[in-house]
């Protein structure tokens, strides 16, 4: 055991010291590192004008919707409360049309934009009034949206992914 004190003594020497030694050098950025991915001005530009764009469409054309699955990638993911996720377009397209919504007012509240190279994202929050099939008075619905955007090779913006949470229960 005298002899094995020793020993343990200059490994915890050795592993005490090895754990002191000088942080690894960072490397310098080559000048061919990609360039700054942040969103210019204009993106955010882009991006802040699809909420009244968004809002005339569904006001103005009492929900177009051909006109607003433009503003929708092909492969576009919506989720909402109390339904299944709908992949694609013609998913949403086949949720939405029985259902019969005119819209008659709409506001969307870009509150955060953000993102990096050709992803953005957009917290809002809306406030609508809409009737739908079977229903008289209009429906009033508050909420909060948060919606992934995809550049498109022509320099627009599309929603890939939208996912929207009301403020009170569905009735």
């Amino acid at each position: 055991m005298k002899n094995l004190l020793p020993f343990l003594l200059c490994i915890t020497l050795l592993w005490c010291i090895s754990g002191c030694r000088a942080p690894a050098e960072v490397e310098e950025v080559s000048e061919d590192a990609p360039a700054d991915l942040s969103l210019s001005d204009e993106d955010i530009a882009a991006i802040n004008a699809l909420g009244p764009e968004f809002v005339k469409i569904v006001t103005e054309g009492l929900f177009d919707l051909d006109s607003l699955l433009e503003l929708f990638t092909d492969d576009m993911v919506m989720i909402g409360p109390e339904i299944p996720a709908m992949e694609g377009k013609e998913a949403y397209r086949a949720w939405i049309e029985p259902l019969n919504v005119k819209m008659t007012e709409a506001s969307f509240d870009f509150r955060d934009v953000g993102g990096s190279g050709d992803v953005a994202y957009v917290y809002m929050n809306y406030d609508e009034s809409y009737t739908m099939e079977g229903q008289d008075a209009p429906i009033e619905d508050t909420g909060n949206v948060l919606a992934i955007l995809q550049r498109q090779p022509d320099g627009s913006w599309l929603f890939s992914h939208w996912m929207w949470a009301p403020d009170k229960p569905l009735d």
